[in-house]
């Protein structure tokens, strides 16, 4: 393996522990020096590659944001917006970002991010709420949207639930699928028009 090579992959590792450690500690409760304990090598290595635990947050979070927006884009380009296919979509998101989506879900402090982060999420959270609940969503609106996110997130980053098994993740999935195929009803009791709404 060449040096550069090494390197990235040692980054990655880096990232990935971090990721591990944040979920199960917090951000706030988690050290540079217990993720680098976590894999054997010094503070002074990890600080190396990512400089802040502040960067190293950051590093975590950016995979997740990139493929979020990815996704996002997907169904904003589609002719004709599925909700199912969008809920299940990001189901298989959190899946994929587990330990991202227990971040996000429990951890206030780590969910904001830095600056740039902050902003890219709250900018992919307008995004969804926009394709769930119409393009000038109203409170209510978002209450709903809150709620069907919640229904799909919580289960993925709840760390006492074991998703190994496909009956699990065929739970979570039909959640979304149920909760998709009924969003117009949910939007329309709350007193909302949903995503046809002008």
């Amino acid at each position: 393996m060449t040096r550069g090579a090494s390197g990235a992959a040692t980054k990655d590792a880096i990232r990935q522990a971090a990721a591990c450690a944040f979920r199960a500690g917090g951000y706030s409760g988690t050290s540079l020096q217990g993720i680098a304990e976590r894999l054997g090598m010094t503070r002074a290595a990890v600080l190396h590659h990512y400089g802040t635990k502040e960067h190293l947050l950051e590093a975590v979070l950016e995979p997740f944001l990139a493929d979020f927006e990815a996704m996002l884009s997907r169904h904003e380009e589609s002719s004709a917006l599925d909700l199912r296919e969008l809920l299940t979509d990001l189901v298989e998101l959190l899946l994929a970002y587990r330990n991202v989506a227990g971040i996000l879900a429990y951890d206030v402090v780590a969910s904001r991010g830095g600056p740039v982060t902050l902003a890219r999420g709250r900018a992919c959270c307008r995004r969804l709420t926009a394709m769930l609940a119409g393009p000038h969503p109203s409170d209510a609106d978002r209450v709903v949207v809150a709620a069907v996110v919640g229904a799909v997130l919580r289960p993925v980053a709840d760390p006492t639930l074991d998703l190994a098994d496909a009956a699990s993740k065929a739970a979570i999935a039909a959640v979304a699928d149920h909760l998709g195929s009924h969003m117009s009803c949910l939007l329309a009791s709350a007193g909302a028009d949903g995503p046809s709404a002008a």
